[in-house]
């Protein structure tokens, strides 16, 4: 994925913002300064955001100061953090490093990655999270999320957290680095999770070529059409425009314009006209699959639509027409129990140029004149 591509995700992902994904709960359970963002951070490793919530919103609400944490007994903080798992070692963890914070840098926390990963069990990845989110240093910082989107999508091919911090850090414009790792977390936990993807939900998914895609419009049809034509699945193009065969090399709408001896509609809606008019209704095989581009040829684990429904539906339809071999094949596999009258319409696709345009014409006529 080319990186314009991925700031084009990053500001798509800006404007969605769920406050229910564990992330925004836990940056909002407490009182926020650099002093109770490192701790937090800390806690937070190895730990679901969901756990990590409970602790810090009973803890950093009260507790703003190294001094605060270690008036806390030992085996008291151990049960406060006890949810979250590793509760002695992480209480164990806070009270060194607050102790350093008092006796080497009067009670502040260090403002540099230097001084911070001076400071022992503060590690690259804390120290990169508390540079951006208590001094906005604008640096990546690179969690479970963030390594595995960012592969997923190829914008980076690394082997592990700390070689995608580096990479990310060189590559991405500082104006993005702030809000990157926050994004991708809120979008892995609550979108793109790592066993379940939800696809269907997904605002970026057009830019995927690892998602489940889902197809995104109901089919154009009404008591009155006879006609129905089938594609495979709409394009990348179509997907970007929300309606059928939206890609301007493609041939349908000048080609079933033809059969009728009529301008190409150019709207959505004229388009939508010209179909109710001459009884045609549109719809595409392919419910969901995955891809990596428009190809019929890519198109993997396909879930078929339910054609037999549809066509009970509207029981006027006489003909079932399919603008691919692909479409023609999953309707054969599926659906050829059906008695509905069935025919292959001449691809319109821009990667079918081996026949010229009036060639095609010829045969899209044949087909609509056996009306």
């Amino acid at each position: 994925m080319k990186i314009e591509t991925f700031l084009r995700i990053l500001d798509i992902l800006e404007k969605e913002k769920d406050l229910n994904a564990p992330a925004y709960k836990l940056k909002n359970a407490y009182k926020r300064n650099p002093y109770t963002i490192l701790m937090t951070t800390l806690l937070s490793l190895r730990s679901k955001d969901e756990n990590t919530y409970k602790v810090v919103k009973k803890l950093f609400n009260k507790i703003q100061t190294p001094k605060e944490l270690l008036e806390i007994e030992q085996k008291r903080l151990e049960e406060i953090i006890r949810p979250i798992g590793m509760y002695k070692q992480k209480a164990k963890t806070l009270r060194e490093v607050s102790s350093v914070l008092i006796e080497k840098f009067n009670s502040q926390v260090p403002a540099t990655k230097e001084e911070l990963l001076s400071i022992k069990g503060i590690g690259e990845k804390t120290a990169n999270i508390v540079l951006n989110n208590a001094f906005e240093k604008g640096v990546i910082a690179v969690d479970t999320h963030v390594h595995r989107l960012c592969n997923m999508w190829e914008v980076i091919k690394t082997k592990d957290e700390k070689e995608s911090s580096k990479v990310l850090n060189e590559i991405i414009p500082k104006g993005y680095r702030a809000k990157l790792n926050f994004k991708l977390v809120v979008f892995g936990q609550t979108i793109c999770l790592l066993n379940r993807p939800k696809c269907e939900e997904c605002q970026v998914i057009k830019y995927c070529n690892k998602a489940k895609y889902f197809h995104p419009f109901s089919p154009l049809i009404d008591d009155k059409s006879e006609v129905l034509i089938l594609g495979t699945f709409p394009s990348i193009k179509s997907f970007e425009d929300n309606f059928y065969y939206a890609h301007p090399q493609n041939q349908f709408w000048r080609l079933l314009s033809g059969v009728f001896d009529t301008k190409v509609p150019q709207s959505n809606t004229k388009k939508k006209e010209f179909l109710k008019k001459h009884h045609i209704a549109l719809w595409d095989m392919i419910k969901s699959c995955k891809r990596e581009n428009s190809l019929d040829s890519n198109l993997k684990e396909i879930e078929p639509n339910d054609i037999e429904a549809l066509l009970k539906k509207y029981p006027n339809i006489k003909k079932v027409c399919f603008t691919s071999k692909k479409a023609q094949k999953i309707y054969e596999k599926n659906f050829s129990h059906l008695s509905t009258d069935t025919y292959y319409l001449l691809s319109p696709s821009p990667a079918y140029a081996v026949m010229k345009f009036e060639d095609k014409l010829k045969k899209w006529r044949e087909v609509f004149e056996n009306r």
